[in-house]
């Protein structure tokens, strides 16, 4: 629109009318490059954040993409707890249903939790206990029934079906009916046979029904007894099952604090909320929004678009922008019906954009002739034709002639008996390979802008149907020398770069260690071949292992992603890598890692071994086949790929949409999913509650029939909908490979090919399954009759279009049965590249076994380890705790010196010295009474805030409060709130800090109140009521850095001098008073141990000077919220997240560096003690959420010691 303003003004730059316009436009686009992007999902949770109290939610808690194996524990808990209850007969049959195994329950119980908006059968419904009796009397009435009809052989409804049987039939059925006698005594009897049993009784329920005019009343009731046997218990068990776990799977989250994507879908419905909540929802979301316009609205579920509609339409332009021929996403909750409601209103506005900007005229006119037939989608769905933006083809051959923009390529053969369509799906494989080395080779160009350029392997796309698919494909092409990729990458974890990163962990961890730092160099990240590592030189090795040791003092300062970056620089992996092959995604893969491990280390500052076993944790989950499913990768796991003009591309169709290729195949767009088995839950469209789950209670249901084939209709269309953005991804070509397979009926290519001629599509969509007329059709056509059909319907529909009848048995040519006059160049012969030999040779490894025991610990490692020896990234990564910053791990590095053991280092970081030194003069160096507190300097709605309230919780909370405490200069804060604001130096480091850590603008106002206020605050007695504003600069000291040998540091080499928790809690019993009550036993009870090293970071250290003399104080930010007020609640938070364990370890850094650095130094005289600062209980003028602990001269020296000696 823009486009052709400007030229129209060009041409008449006097008219003022469209000056006007074009003015309007300009200022229109320029807004909406300034509007906020984000996604659904995320604009959800930040509604949730600022209104999470009023909504019933707790606003700390944290986003979790994944349910990190809860829902597998869920269902292994409750087929534990309900097939436990009767006898042995109930769990033989249950397993003879085969409905209720971990797979199938596993995937239930994924649909149910992920789905907020799917309607569940109301109620939790019988318990297990109650099933399983309810089962054995129907067992019971079963059994005496059949015994009744079997008795009476010459008038019994049995007979009848057996007289009504014809031929082998009366035989069968008689075998049937004696099977299922014989059967019924063996397992009341013996317990066994059930799954036969269960088998025949199918069978038979089934002829029941098929001869109902037979068998009459009696057979009816037969029929409802079978059904109480092999229907009612799974349609109970599954109702309660789905309704225990969404309940289940809610609550346990909650106590963890965290929130699926669908809790916060079912936060914000506003089906449930009140009025009050309601206006609440508004006022947040229309919080400086002019215009909402939300993209891919086809892919929208009824509670997006419910929340949508309360909060914009009718207050402001909502513009919603979608597809409903692209609506696939299904299984995800997507829901045609509400695109189709919120846009056949009759107060709503339809565009069409009717100009197609990728695909060329040709393919664009085929495709507007196939899919321009009459329901082609559907009743609800028209296909409206489209244009062009540039004509004619822009993919030449050789000669410079065009090429054929439709291919379609029969299969010769007859592919419908039993197996045959997985034979063909097989031998179709080699036959891509070829297809595409042919391509490649044939000398095709592209018309660009820029002139003509060849056909790459990056314009050619595969689009298979499952990620199996595109993995053996993917295979088969890099067998025949052909590089190719997965479209939108698979999982990030399973990648090479993940296993690379695993290896740089290891090696940081144990610095100078030559086996792992072997294993790395072999990587991408060292460049080193097997024969140069084996024939290396002592200098480049040197020049390795100090680009190693280099990249961990980079690790320990800076985090995992510059620590690899610096390495690849040092060592000229870099250069290399973007040298080789598919380096730029290699690279890019590295990175992607990268930056998600250094969000991980900035946000717990974790060392890199428990790194290394967060990245480990992650792997696994990424090859976990639970159940024998896969667990589809999020989005965050998503391999991000870089356009690569040498790959070829294979995609899912899921997988494809939104991009564009070249040159397109579609070989597997026959197969369609086949229906919805019988006994089977499914989820269906009800006209009135919308979205709703079926378990089936029982198949004679009339009302269960017809939801069934509702369903089953949804699916067949969305399997034409999947069709249609399969092939609409084309530029250029199109190719598709059509056969006559059981099942094909199905797809997109039947339904607007093969469907008979002379019966409207009216007529077929009005049928309760249209695609049965298709398959009666084709069962009286052979191979050749098939495929002529095929081209009288290409010609009947006028469709330019070339057809090929190709043979899968041979390398026999394409054979042209139809074309629309292009070009068709005969091919050059591809011929696979074979992969070079290389000789290999392996060097043997003679050295001692390594101590295991030996390792680097913290405070994090001590609570969360139970193993007393932990080897090197082998447990999963122990559960996150909301403690703000509590996990103080540092970097794990080689000190200079090997430290003796007797008198222990502590290494300081720059400021150190300056601290240590004689205190300056002046008033920032002594005590400062606290500022009376202006409430008038405050917003009106901040004086009864409670501090830090609104800002969310949970460790990335406390790591952007630390952020902003470390650069926060405390005297401007202290001063007030018009100081802080009139600083620019405050002002620019405290929206740096927003920004590093995500946060919005918005929230600069409320972090500069609480940091006013929390500055007034005082630390108690123990620090003379001085404030935390009036601690100056050159007094105070963030982020101390220590590294303590424990039990002999690197000459602890003896297990049974490893240090216990049991050993500390004795050495910390003269202190028991100030410490919690009954904490000592629960700290003995830990089961963790220390020898090697202890390393980590104080937050805060600070002397404070008085006439008496100078003493040096430990701080500890925290931002726990806490259960009760006061003392109680403050000692409650200490003991359950063992803290005192922490202060007692932070004094011993804190006396060990005083007594190096002070003459004359006396821990009763000099260490002042231990603070915890708990900021959200923090109160200007007072000292309320202060913990204080001055541990005593005898546990200092005696911890020391024990420290040293173990």
């Amino acid at each position: 629109m823009l486009a052709d303003l400007l030229e129209q003004w060009r041409s008449d730059c006097s008219n003022d009318r469209l000056l006007a316009r074009l003015q309007v436009l300009l200022l229109a686009s320029e807004s909406i490059d300034l509007a906020p992007i984000t996604t659904i999902h995320g604009f959800i949770q930040r509604l949730v954040e600022q209104s999470g109290s009023s909504l019933g939610v707790d606003p700390a808690s944290r986003i979790q993409e994944q349910d990190n194996g809860l829902l597998e524990q869920l269902v292994a808990d409750w087929r534990l707890n309900q097939f436990r209850h009767g006898d042995g007969l109930w769990l033989r049959w249950t397993t003879a249903l085969g409905t209720f195994g971990s797979a199938a329950m596993l995937r239930l119980a994924r649909q149910v939790d992920g789905d907020s908006g799917l309607l569940l059968p109301g109620g939790e419904g019988p318990s297990g206990e109650a099933i399983a009796a309810r089962w054995q009397a129907d067992l019971q009435a079963f059994a005496q029934r059949w015994q009744v009809e079997t008795a009476r052989p010459d008038t019994s409804m049995l007979t009848l079906l057996i007289e009504q049987a014809r031929g082998r039939g009366k035989q069968a059925l008689r075998n049937r009916i004696a099977a299922i006698g014989s059967g019924l005594r063996c397992f009341q009897q013996q317990g066994v046979g059930a799954r036969d049993l269960v088998s025949q009784l199918r069978q038979l329920r089934d002829t029941l029904r098929r001869n109902d005019h037979v068998s009459g009343r009696d057979g009816a009731a037969l029929g409802k007894a079978m059904d109480g046997l092999l229907c009612r218990p799974g349609s109970l068990l599954r109702q309660h099952f789905c309704n225990h776990i969404r309940s289940e799977a809610r609550r346990r989250r909650a106590l963890d604090e965290v929130l699926s994507f669908a809790d916060l879908l079912g936060a914000v419905d506003p089906r449930p909320l009140n009025e009050e909540q309601k206006l609440s929802l508004q006022r947040l979301g229309r919080e400086r929004v002019s215009a909402c316009l939300i993209d891919e609205f086809q892919d929208t579920d009824p509670i997006q678009w419910r929340l949508f509609r309360l909060l914009y339409d009718g207050h402001c332009p909502l513009v919603l922008v979608g597809d409903p021929k692209q609506a696939i996403y299904r299984f995800r909750g997507g829901d045609l019906q509400t695109y189709l409601q919120a846009t056949q209103a009759p107060d709503r506005q339809l565009r069409q954009l009717c100009t197609n900007h990728r695909s060329d005229a040709p393919l664009v006119e085929s495709l507007n002739r196939l899919m321009g037939q009459e329901g082609s989608f559907g009743r609800e769905i028209a296909y409206r034709a489209v244009t062009a933006a540039a004509a004619g083809s822009r993919l030449l051959s050789g000669e410079g002639r065009p090429l054929p923009a439709l291919v379609l390529r029969w299969c010769c053969g007859d592919w419908r008996r039993p197996g045959q369509a997985s034979r063909l799906e097989r031998s179709l494989q080699p036959r891509l390979v070829n297809e595409i080395g042919d391509t490649l080779a044939a000398g095709w160009r592209i018309e660009t802008e820029a002139g003509l350029r060849p056909v790459e392997p990056g314009d050619l796309a595969v689009l298979v149907r499952t990620n199996g698919q595109a993995q053996q494909l993917l295979q088969a092409l890099e067998a025949a020398g052909i590089g190719a990729r997965i479209a939108r990458g698979g999982n990030i974890w399973s990648s090479a770069a993940a296993q690379q990163w695993q290896q740089l962990l290891q090696v940081l961890a144990s610095p100078g260690q030559e086996p792992p730092a072997v294993s790395l160099a072999l990587t991408d990240l060292g460049g080193w071949t097997v024969v140069a590592q084996q024939d290396r030189d002592g200098r480049d090795w040197s020049r390795w292992m100090d680009s190693l040791a280099r990249a961990g003092e980079r690790y320990g300062r800076d985090g995992p992603l510059p620590a690899l970056l610096l390495l690849l620089r040092r060592s000229g992996a870099m250069k290399r890598l973007l040298g080789r092959s598919q380096g730029e995604q290699r690279f890019s893969d590295l990175r992607q890692i990268g930056e998600r491990l250094q969000d991980r280390w900035q946000e717990l500052r974790q060392g890199p071994q428990r790194l290394g076993q967060w990245l480990e944790t992650r792997r696994a989950e990424a090859q976990d086949r639970w159940g024998g499913e896969a667990r589809r990768p999020l989005e965050s796991e998503q391999q991000r790929l870089v356009r690569d003009g040498s790959l070829v591309t294979i995609a899912t169709v899921h997988a494809s949409k939104g991009l564009e290729y070249g040159i397109v195949w579609c070989p597997f767009l026959w197969q369609a999913k086949q229906g919805i088995s019988e006994g089977s839950p499914f989820a269906y469209h009800h006209p009135q509650a919308g979205r709703s789950l079926e378990l089936c209670p029982a198949p004679e249901s009339e009302q269960a029939a017809a939801h069934r084939q509702a369903a089953q209709h949804e699916q067949w269309l969305e399997t034409l909908r999947l069709g249609y953005v399969a092939m609409t991804r084309a530029r250029h070509q199109l190719i598709l490979h059509l056969a006559l397979v059981d099942g094909a009926e199905q797809s997109l290519p039947a339904w607007l090919l093969q469907r008979p001629p002379d019966t409207p599509a009216s007529a077929l969509l009005a049928a309760p399954r249209p695609w049965k007329q298709l398959r009666e059709q084709l069962r009286h056509h052979d191979d050749p009759s098939a495929c002529e059909q095929l081209r009288q319907r290409l010609n009947q529909l006028g469709v330019p279009a070339r057809l090929d009848r190709i043979s899968l048995e041979g390398d026999e040519p394409a054979m042209p049965l139809h074309s629309d006059g292009g070009c068709t160049t005969p091919a050059t012969a591809f011929t696979p590249v074979a992969a070079a030999d290389m000789p290999l040779t392996l060097r043997v490894w003679r050295r001692p076994g390594f101590d295991l025991g030996w390792q680097r610990s913290s405070y994090s490692r001590l609570i969360d380890g139970s193993d007393p020896y932990p080897r090197m990234f082998s447990g999963a990564e122990s559960p996150s705790r909301d403690l703000g910053r509590d996990t103080d791990e540092g970097p794990s590095w080689q000190e200079d010196g090997q430290g003796s053991g007797e008198l222990p280092e502590v290494l300081p970081p720059p400021g150190v010295q300056r601290m240590l030194a004689a205190p300056t003069a002046g008033p920032a160096a002594t005590v400062v009474p606290a500022a009376a507190f202006t409430a008038g300097q405050f917003r009106p709605e901040a004086q009864d805030r409670a501090p830090w309230d609104g800002f969310g919780g949970g460790a990335g909370f406390g790591s952007f409060l630390h952020d902003v405490l470390e650069t926060l200069d405390f005297a401007v804060a202290f001063r007030g709130l018009q100081a802080l604001r009139a600083d620019d130096t405050s002002q620019a480091r405290l929206r740096h800090c927003l920004e590093r850590h995500g946060r919005p603008p918005g929230d600069l106002p409320r972090l500069e109140e609480d940091l006013v206020r929390l500055m007034q605050c005082r630390l108690g007695p123990p620090c003379q009521q001085m404030t935390l504003g009036s601690l100056a600069p050159q007094d105070r000291l963030h982020e101390l850095r220590f590294d303590l040998p424990a039990a002999g540091g690197f000459s602890a080499s003896d297990p049974a001098r490893a240090i216990t928790m049991a050993a500390i809690a004795r050495v910390l019993k003269p202190d028991a008073a100030a410490l919690p009550a009954g904490y000592l036993d629960q700290l003995a009870g830990l089961d963790s141990t220390l020898r090697g090293f202890l390393n980590g970071f104080i937050d805060v250290t600070f002397r404070l000077t008085t006439p008496s003399g100078t003493r040096w104080f430990v701080a500890d930010w925290k931002t726990n919220r806490l259960v009760h007020r006061g003392r109680q609640g403050l000692d409650e938070a200490m003991a359950r997240h063992h803290y005192p364990l922490q202060g007692a370890l932070y004094a011993l850094a804190m006396h060990r560096l005083l007594r190096q650095r002070l003459r004359d130094y006396r821990a009763e005289r000099d260490f002042g003690g231990i603070l915890y600062l708990f900021l959200r209980e923090m109160r200007p003028g007072d000292s309320s959420g202060v913990w204080f602990w001055c541990p005593s001269a005898s546990v200092l020296h005696g911890r020391g010691r024990a420290a040293a000696t173990g």
